[in-house]
């Protein structure tokens, strides 16, 4: 079995280069999650997760704001 299906990790059609404790991805297929910047439900093939951490994930409109706010240095804080 593929070692990202173990961890319920999508299959990942690219992955974007970390920025900081941020990652984005564009999936192969629609993903349904919560975001944890917004807390709302979302449904996309792009996501970013924070830490490397797959359940920790964040959508593309917290993400780029997230970027805008922060340096590659700054630690995110999440509630």
């Amino acid at each position: 079995m593929n070692e990202n299906m173990e961890k319920n990790i999508p299959p990942v059609k690219k992955s974007e280069t970390p920025y900081g404790e941020l990652q984005q991805f564009v999936l192969e297929k629609i993903l349904e999650f919560t975001c944890l910047s917004c807390k709302k439900n979302k449904v996309s093939k792009r996501v970013a997760i924070h830490k490397n951490d797959w359940s920790k994930q964040i959508c593309n409109g917290c993400y780029g704001m997230l970027l805008s706010k922060y340096s590659e240095n700054a630690k995110l804080v999440f509630p």
